[in-house]
């Protein structure tokens, strides 16, 4: 019986206990649901936010995709313009090219052209050059009496001017310059002898012609010669009229003097050594000619007269002639 108690009493333990485990579960399982089905939901909320963005995803992949292919499409097509106008460029440089090459081949053939007719030109030039120096070179040698006109010297600068770019023909315009120098040395030497007497000038006109003398032709060169001659007889013809004025000065002393008497006198100092002096010294210059005819007029025509002439060269200081 006690078995039996105990076994009840731990049978409505038993039932007890696990109406209460019974009770307990079924809250746990209601908490547990709840809990699922807010899961649930939160889940289904996810996927539909999942769903949307992986719409928005494949939305925006394909408008990139749109926008890249027209991007590619608008620079293949700009590309494709561009190779199009790089070709039709680059055909046309080939063409200018083949132009320019065509061009520069024709030009090269006329230069050749060109060079060999200038070649030819300066090949007929320089014969030009060379029969017109050949023609006046013997000209320049001609005597610097001829020449003193200056006619010669002024046609063969006139013909020769056209021609100076040439070396050849400077060289020889150099001489024609020399030969002009020259003769207007020989000129204002000469001039000399008809001027009145100076020793120092006469000396400078003669060291003048020994300078020029070198650079003359042997013609020429005696010429310079002869005319240092003349020169160097003028301070001589200078002492040759003083001792014939002196002279016809001591004959016409008489308080009656005639023009027979003068005539007479001109005649007595006139023998053959006054002659011979006046031959030498006296008539070769212009100067003292004209001095000695000037002086004869004037006493011929007045026998007592005492001309100007006659006290100028009286008048000379003769200094020692230089050889």
């Amino acid at each position: 019986m006690k078995k039996i108690l105990l076994l009840l009493i731990l049978s409505i333990f038993s039932t007890n206990l696990y109406a209460q485990e019974v009770e307990t579960e079924s809250e746990e399982y209601i908490k547990a649901q709840v809990e699922e089905e807010r899961l649930n939901a939160e889940l289904e909320g996810l996927k539909s936010d999942l769903t949307k963005k992986r719409k928005e995803v494949a939305d925006a992949k394909s408008d990139l995709a749109k926008k890249k292919e027209k991007y590619v499409k608008l620079n293949l097509d700009s590309l494709a313009a561009k190779r199009v106008e790089v070709e039709t460029r680059i055909a046309e440089l080939g063409n200018r090219s083949n132009e320019i090459s065509v061009l520069t081949e024709e030009a090269r053939k006329r230069i050749a052209e060109l060079e060999q007719k200038k070649s030819e030109l300066e090949q007929i030039r320089n014969n030009e050059v060379e029969a017109r120096i050949n023609k006046y070179r013997p000209m320049l040698g001609r005597l610097l009496s001829i020449l003193i006109d200056g006619k010669t010297i002024e046609a063969i600068k006139e013909d020769c001017a056209k021609y100076l770019d040439s070396e050849d023909m400077l060289a020889f315009q150099t001489e024609v310059d020399q030969i002009s120098t020259c003769i207007k040395i020989y000129i204002d030497a000469k001039r000399s002898l008809e001027l009145e007497y100076d020793q120092k000038s006469l000396d400078e006109k003669i060291d003048s012609l020994v300078i020029i003398k070198e650079q003359l032709s042997t013609e020429q060169a005696a010429e310079i010669d002869e005319l240092i001659g003349t020169l160097r007889k003028f301070t001589e013809g200078v002492k040759v009229l003083q001792d014939y004025f002196a002279m016809l000065n001591d004959g016409r002393k008489g308080d009656y003097i005639e023009t027979s008497d003068i005539e007479a006198t001109i005649e007595f100092i006139e023998d053959e050594t006054m002659k011979s002096r006046l031959n030498m010294f006296v008539y070769p210059i212009p100067y003292l000619n004209n001095a000695l005819d000037e002086f004869k007029r004037a006493v011929l025509s007045n026998p007592k007269s005492h001309p100007a002439i006659e006290r100028k060269i009286l008048g000379y200081k003769i200094a020692s002639n230089r050889e």
